[in-house]
């Protein structure tokens, strides 16, 4: 199977940053001498398993540019810079990983990249020859959660409140979770004919709109729900400790 990879990392990684006091990228931020970053993590994870790594930088481009090449000399990847990091949503970084993939691709799999999950999971990810949609096991709280659900007609539709705030489903429902985002998409020429109907006012908003499209027009039968063991999302330094904490002990092998 021909498989690419799309790690997303152009935020501007302003709470880590407030947090830790200086202006940092998350993604590759390390502590100590044993350069664990989050990165590295998803890098380790997807490098046997993809044929081809798409990394859709922003803020701190050159320091992550500087960071690959000292660390990874031998990976073979794809380094897009959006220049809309700034200005736009994470609709626009999806489009640049999406028009970078090689068109032998015949799947997908997008990682947003603060995020470290369990491997055993990931591995049902790549193993399963459905599209993927993944949950985590956190109890939803509208302030920080990105949730889907499935409609009594077998719809999956997305919900994330920018204001962080509260959610609100004004429908029936007969699943409902907590979003891992982590998806695999096995019809990439689908997910390409939906961004093209899309405008700037699109791209200035949430990669979640094409998402929900994409898996709104799928049977349910095409699409398999994994839900990951364990799920750390980085947003503080306290975060990024935790994570560190749980590899170091080895647990995400469990």
């Amino acid at each position: 199977m021909n498989r690419s990879a799309i790690i997303a990392i152009a935020g501007s990684s302003s709470r880590f940053s407030k947090s830790l006091g200086k202006e940092v990228h998350k993604a590759i931020y390390f502590e100590n001498d044993d350069n664990w970053t989050i990165l590295a993590h998803q890098i380790g994870l997807i490098k046997n398993s993809c044929n081809e790594t798409v990394i859709i930088t922003g803020y701190k481009h050159n320091d992550i540019e500087k960071y690959l090449k000292e660390y990874f000399p031998n990976l073979s990847y794809k380094l897009v810079y959006n220049d809309h990091y700034n200005n736009y949503g994470s609709c626009y970084s999806l489009l640049l990983g999406i028009e970078a993939v090689s068109d032998s691709a015949q799947e997908m799999v997008f990682l947003e990249g603060d995020l470290i999950f369990d491997s055993v999971a990931f591995d049902r990810i790549i193993q399963t020859n459905k599209n993927v949609i993944t949950s985590n096991n956190l109890l939803i709280d509208a302030r920080t959660a990105v949730i889907f659900y499935v409609t009594k007609d077998s719809t999956i539709k997305y919900l994330y409140d920018t204001s962080h705030d509260i959610l609100k489903i004004d429908e029936p429902f007969i699943k409902l979770g907590n979003s891992g985002q982590v998806w695999k998409f096995n019809n990439i020429k689908c997910l390409k004919n939906n961004l093209k109907k899309y405008n700037i006012e699109n791209f200035k908003g949430t990669n979640l709109v094409p998402i929900n499209d994409y898996y709104s027009e799928l049977d349910s039968d095409d699409v398999e729900i994994i839900t990951f063991k364990d799920w750390f999302n980085c947003n503080t330094i306290d975060d990024y400790r935790l994570m560190k904490k749980y590899i170091k002990e080895d647990k995400w092998k469990s």
